[in-house]
């Protein structure tokens, strides 16, 4: 969904907000906000059943990815007045009726699938590494937002290799295996993934995190700052160059003062409507603060997102902060 934003901004369509579920955008036409269902499909689903009726196909926004029959393909959406986005090439169609993006859209969709048992097992890891005392199966299932069957079926994977341990007081990572457990964590999770959008703005970046997460909270939003301002947070080392931000629904972010960017190079914030949803709970650890993502989850952000020559010093200072447990 992060590339059909994009061609949809190219084309002149304003993203009022939503989820990875709908999309609410301003008609072109009537100038009115409407709420679309994402719905990715293929250029031959569509040519297929163009003699039959697609279900509230008014309310639905059609996803494809290529065109490799492009008039055919274009006929039938007006025939049948869909709400169609093509990536590549870029075009867009409201109700059968096109609109033609500016410009080219470098497009860079995240569209792996995340598996509910590697989700589950991933958040226990972090919650385990982050844990300064064992933790019970139940303390584990608060902690990563999953019920203690989920837990238990994600313990055996560590248990089985020896990278958790069990004692009387629950389970724990010793700090002898912290720093394998933390390689392999960060080898292993692709992110959080969702939809990412991208804007500038010409605030510092820790200006910038208060302002979205301001915004967010009035919009009856969820956001935590993460990758450098989470990273300043937990181990100061470097002004933070740039921002990652995770909301709990898609946002308009001019109202932050901020202006869309084309892509992430050319962007000072990037915002993430994320498909793991133990970010949320996992930030919330022994009464801390749920402003930020817990550290690991900024960690893996730093390094993905992160500018600069020093963001590699910056990196290791945070993660040894994990190991030694020095992070507030």
């Amino acid at each position: 969904m992060t590339a059909a934003l994009r061609v949809l901004r190219l084309a002149g369509v304003v993203v009022k907000g939503g989820d990875l579920k709908v999309v609410s955008i301003i008609d072109p036409v009537e100038h009115r906000v409407r709420d679309l269902t994402w719905r990715p499909t293929t250029s031959s689903n569509i040519l297929n059943s163009r003699h039959n009726t697609f279900e509230r196909a008014a309310s639905t926004l059609f996803v494809v990815e290529t065109v490799s029959q492009d008039d055919i393909l274009i006929t039938a959406a007006h025939e049948l007045k869909l709400n169609l986005v093509v990536l590549n090439p870029p075009r867009v169609l409201l109700d059968g009726n096109s609109a033609a993006p500016a410009g080219p859209v470098n497009a860079q969709v995240r569209a792996r699938r995340l598996g509910r048992a590697a989700v589950g097992r991933w958040a226990i890891e972090r919650a385990l590494v982050l844990a300064r005392v064992p933790r019970s199966q139940g303390e584990l299932a608060q902690d990563a937002g999953l019920t203690q069957q989920a837990v238990s079926y994600a313990l055996q994977r560590p248990l089985r290799e020896g990278s958790v341990t069990k004692n009387p007081s629950g389970f724990i990572i010793p700090r002898s295996r912290r720093s394998s457990a933390i390689d392999n964590w960060l080898e292993e999770y692709p992110g959080a993934l969702g939809v990412e959008t991208y804007w500038y703005g010409l605030s510092d970046p820790v200006e910038q995190d208060n302002l979205i997460v301001r915004y967010a909270h009035e919009m009856d939003a969820r956001a935590l700052v993460s990758g450098d301002g989470a990273a300043d947070h937990y181990a100061p080392w470097r002004k933070p160059a740039s921002s990652v931000v995770y909301l709990s629904e898609l946002l308009d972010l001019t109202a932050a003062d901020l202006v869309p960017a084309a892509q992430r190079e050319d962007a000072t914030v990037t915002a993430i409507v994320p498909r793991d949803h133990t970010i949320w709970a996992t930030a919330v650890r022994d009464g801390s603060s749920d402003r930020y993502v817990d550290p690991l989850i900024a960690l893996w952000d730093l390094t993905r997102y992160g500018h600069g020559s020093d963001v590699d010093e910056a990196a290791a200072k945070l993660r040894a902060a994990i190991i030694d447990r020095s992070h507030p």
